[in-house]
């Protein structure tokens, strides 16, 4: 299904997700993008990824913005088995 940035911040906040900031991001976007499916029975993370993708094609953040909002989750972590 293909879904527009409104429809988006629509969805996530009906499930109350946050950070609010990454929800109000989608504001003024756009762009659309393709969910699998049916919006409402589309996996939450699904959904974060997607408007983190369509916030960072628009120029306004995406990752940058979800590395500040979760300085932890942000770091790449180097694979054991990659041998590196």
């Amino acid at each position: 299904m293909q879904v527009d940035a409104a429809m988006l911040a629509t969805e996530l906040r009906r499930r109350r997700v946050g950070p609010r900031s990454m929800v109000e991001a989608l504001d003024g976007v756009q762009r659309s993008t393709w969910v699998l499916g049916e919006l409402r029975h589309a996996p939450t993370p699904l959904l974060v990824l997607a408007a983190l993708a369509l916030i960072e094609d628009s120029g306004r953040g995406g990752w940058a913005t979800a590395r500040a909002l979760h300085p932890a989750r942000g770091r790449l972590r180097r694979s054991r088995a990659g041998g590196a």
